[in-house]
């Protein structure tokens, strides 16, 4: 980490060697406001590091101090914008309380080439930590494909796979099994499925 603040702070020394430049810190971000010369004009420049970024970003020229300010408004509103969405959804997930109860069925739909599908049921519930175990599905009657490598299935909750396993329920009542598998809370109505011989 600390590799990083110096990284950026060499790209700041970089554009503080500039003509009239003025750093200023904003938090979230920090902007330096420079002056340019353009085929023998000098014109307002500005570079912008978002975060501990060491690559800045709207680094540009400007036909007037007007037009750089304008920019610089549009940046650290956005900014802004971008920072409560980050605090509000913080906040969501802190006082998010599951309305999930021992019983519940939770779907997973993944694969590439293939449609999986896996399902597993809440035995148990503290809080917003479930006690999960996988359960099996049955094939719809007639529901099969013509070219025979798909059809619908439905959970099967007489059906135990695997070992229990906890799991905190997250916001929106899905639970992550892997970077490619989330469940989410299943209607436990058919779904397809898919499979190559």
């Amino acid at each position: 980490m600390r590799k990083l603040k110096l990284d950026q702070q060499s790209s700041i020394n970089y554009y503080l060697n500039k003509n009239n430049a003025v750093l200023t810190d904003y938090g979230y971000c920090k902007i330096i406001e420079y002056n340019t010369e353009i085929r023998g004009n000098i014109y307002p420049a500005m570079a912008c590091f978002i975060g501990k970024s060491a690559k800045v970003t709207n680094n540009y020229y400007y036909h007037s101090t007007e037009k750089r300010q304008e920019k610089i408004n549009n940046i650290l509103t956005n900014l802004k914008r971008w920072d409560d969405q980050k605090k509000d959804r913080r906040n969501e997930r802190k006082e998010f309380r599951t309305t999930c109860k021992p019983g519940d069925v939770f779907e997973c739909n993944w694969g590439y080439e293939q449609t999986n599908v896996d399902y597993y049921v809440l035995i148990e519930l503290k809080g917003n930590v479930g006690t999960f175990r996988e359960i099996g599905y049955k094939v719809v009657e007639g529901s099969l494909y013509s070219h025979g490598m798909a059809c619908e299935v439905v959970p099967d909750i007489t059906k135990f796979v695997g070992d229990r396993f906890k799991k905190r329920i997250l916001l929106g009542e899905t639970i992550s099994l892997a970077s490619y598998k989330y469940c989410h809370k299943s209607d436990c109505k058919s779904t397809y499925m898919s499979w190559y011989a």
